[in-house]
């Protein structure tokens, strides 16, 4: 049986410093090494949706 250990994991607004998300994961080795790996490949524009203007009419693709 696979050991697994309690980990925190805190996301904060790089600009302001405030905790933005917060929570536990109980994983093993294995699953902490996938999960950093998926994190570490999110980019900022990923997690940023705030930063995407709100669609609009004059913004919104046009299809023919």
């Amino acid at each position: 049986m696979a050991i697994s250990r309690l980990y925190l994991i805190e996301v904060k607004d790089a600009e302001t410093g405030v905790s933005e998300f917060v929570t536990t994961v109980d994983w093993t080795a294995n699953q902490k090494l996938f999960a950093v790996t998926m994190f570490s490949q999110l980019s900022v524009s990923d997690a940023s949706c705030s930063e995407v203007p709100a669609e609009s009419e004059h913004n919104r693709p046009q299809y023919h």
